[in-house]
């Protein structure tokens, strides 16, 4: 009896010194030592609490993110934040985010914030001319308030805002910042919404790498680390990126535009081929832009309850000369006979009407697919898990159906009024809105090493009239060896619904000027806009001289806008003048949007991802 407990006794004392060994080793010089000792560390299973609070104890800031970016790691391996007695006194919260705001304002004016405390906190002062007995009149409109219910999500976002002045990250975290942002979230809750508005604030201070220490003591390497396996990409995908930019074996540095799709967690191995870069258009975003259709869930098919919207073809299961009214409504199982497969073909969704140019990716005769063509086991991989469902297909279906791909999405903020909000800091350029953001959102993609291995284009909209821009400015500065590469590394380019002509619709006459307010980015996509001539005549004499794939989807329906669905016409259909052109009978909202793993759109992106790869 005695010796069998000196044996769990020893087992135990073995594994904690095993564990101990492994974080020592995760702390040397050498970045393949690292890597592996963090790996092995994270599949050690048995340990006791009192393991995993000694192991914290003993970590430091590289250690905390290598854990929080592993997978399946667990989360007692972080420590627990103090708590502080804001954290549960609401009031004593809001006084010192007020204080920080005015320790801001007072250090760099803000007009925007500016108003904001005077609308969220009025003076005691301006109360008292409003009551003041000896004021000729008291019809003077009262301080504005705000909600008790909104004033800390409020305050939130005016700091993040704010952070966009240079050096108010480090005035913010000077005057401690993240503890309050803590005490904040512990305040509101776990809930998505208080989450998503605090990752957006500790997105924009992890761009320092300074400031990584800072982040590691208040506790925040470990709610990253819960967020990151969160099943909402609006928390997981910039908590992802966080943590990537604190990783210094990762060596990537992502700007506050970028985010990292994927991979979201470390690899075994530094095994990526392709970059694929996502660039959405006007009141776009990654969390939309690139989310999947909805189909219709009323109709069955042969492969489970998704079918078309419109008159797409989604799937249609046909034997052998028979007639589309003769399919049975009849659900089959391929695994109760294995003849049924040979019987059946499969039609792609999104099939093109027509088709301009060839790029040797999807010809006719791929639109429909056999199980004579293809690997029965492939097939129905690709049609597994309820059609695939996701809510951003990029980052989902090209990481499963394409190795050794890294996915970033770019997001920045557009508007197509003035009326809207404005900020004077914000928008004081208003010369070329579209060529300055592509200048900034071209170095960031630099900073993090896009150019280093080939790269796919994906673009919507207005996003393809900033790739063009970026192409262009990375061929003027070609005599610098890193946008040398970007151009030589350049694969492919996607457009998707590009109106590289302009739109119609931002086409306005004074009047409506006046009356619409437009802003600088629906001026500059007007309808045979001087500035767009010139940059797709640029953009074709760059193709002569780099040649590469060039494909284009059209919309060529009309899309429902307003309550009373009106329906638009956003880009009209015309020729890119190189590369292949497929007219897609879809809506502009939609054509980013494939409604499956089976849509022609996907498959075509997929067929130049893979054939970028292999080149």
């Amino acid at each position: 009896m005695w010796e069998a407990f000196s044996l769990i006794q020893w087992w135990q004392h073995k594994k904690s010194m095993i564990a101990w060994r492994l974080l020592e080793m995760s702390q040397s010089e050498v970045k393949e030592e690292r890597i592996k000792a963090i790996r092995t560390l994270v599949s050690l299973k048995h340990l006791q609490d009192h393991d995993y609070c000694h192991l914290a104890q003993l970590s430091n800031a590289d250690n905390a993110v290598a854990l929080a970016r592993s997978k399946n790691v667990d989360l007692r391996f972080f420590l627990n934040p103090s708590w502080s007695k804001s954290s549960t006194d609401k009031n004593e919260l809001i006084n010192r985010l007020r204080d920080l705001l005015h320790v801001l304002n007072r250090a760099q004016k803000h007009v925007c914030l500016k108003y904001f405390l005077n609308k969220a906190f009025p003076r005691l002062r301006d109360w008292m001319s409003i009551l003041d007995l000896e004021m000729i009149t008291l019809e003077g409109p009262p301080p504005l308030t705000i909600s008790e219910h909104t004033i800390l999500p409020m305050c939130i976002q005016s700091l993040e805002h704010h952070s966009s002045l240079s050096g108010n990250v480090q005035i913010m975290v000077q005057y401690g910042v993240l503890t309050l942002l803590m005490d904040t979230y512990r305040f509101l809750g776990s809930t998505n919404d208080a989450a998503l508005l605090l990752v957006k604030l500790i997105k924009l201070i992890a761009t320092y790498p300074e400031h990584l220490n800072d982040l590691y003591v208040t506790g925040w390497i470990g709610v990253l680390a819960k967020w990151v396996n969160d099943t909402d990409n609006r928390l997981s995908v910039p908590a992802a990126t966080v943590l990537t930019n604190m990783d210094r074996d990762c060596g990537t540095k992502l700007g506050k535009n970028l985010y990292l799709l994927h991979p979201t967690h470390r690899q075994i191995q530094e095994t990526t081929a392709v970059d694929v870069v996502l660039v959405h258009g006007l009141l776009g975003g990654i969390h939309y832009t690139w989310s999947q259709r909805q189909a219709c869930p009323e109709a069955k098919t042969f492969f489970g309850n998704i079918t078309t919207r419109n008159d797409d073809i989604f799937v249609k299961c046909a034997m052998n000369n028979s007639s589309i009214g003769d399919i049975p409504c009849t659900l089959f199982d391929l695994d109760e006979e294995d003849t049924v497969g040979s019987d059946f073909l499969h039609v792609l969704c999104d099939i093109p009407v027509s088709q301009t140019g060839s790029c040797n990716l999807i010809e006719k005769d791929d639109f429909i697919l056999s199980f004579d063509r293809w690997n029965e086991e492939a097939f129905k991989q690709l049609g597994k898990s309820p059609m695939c469902t996701t809510l951003c297909w990029p980052k989902d279906w090209l990481s499963q159906d394409c190795e050794k791909v890294r996915v970033i999405g770019l997001n920045y903020e557009t508007k197509i009024t003035d009326w809207l909000s404005w900020c004077p800091v914000k928008d004081k350029d208003r010369k070329s809105r579209l060529r300055n953001k592509s200048k900034e959102l071209l170095s960031q993609l630099i900073e993090c090493g896009i150019g280093e291995k080939p790269i796919v284009w994906i673009s919507h909209s207005m996003g393809g009239i900033l790739v063009k821009h970026m192409l262009m400015e990375a061929w003027k500065k070609q005599e610098d060896k890193s946008f040398y590469n970007l151009i030589e590394n350049t694969n492919a380019v996607v457009f998707m619904s590009t109106p590289h002509y302009g739109s119609p619709l931002a086409t306005l006459n004074e009047a409506s000027k006046l009356l619409f307010l437009p802003s600088r980015e629906v001026q500059e996509l007007s309808y045979n806009s001087p500035t767009l001539v010139n940059l797709h005549k640029e953009f074709l004499q760059f193709l002569q001289e780099h040649p590469i794939k060039v494909v284009s989807f059209v919309e060529t329906k009309s899309m429902k806008i307003t309550p009373w669905e009106l329906e638009v016409r956003c880009v009209p259909p015309g020729d890119v003048g190189s590369g292949v052109v497929y007219e897609i009978p879809l809506g502009h909202m939609d054509i980013c949007k494939p409604i499956c793993r089976f849509s022609f759109i996907y498959q075509t992106i997929l067929q130049l991802v893979r054939s970028a790869v292999k080149e």
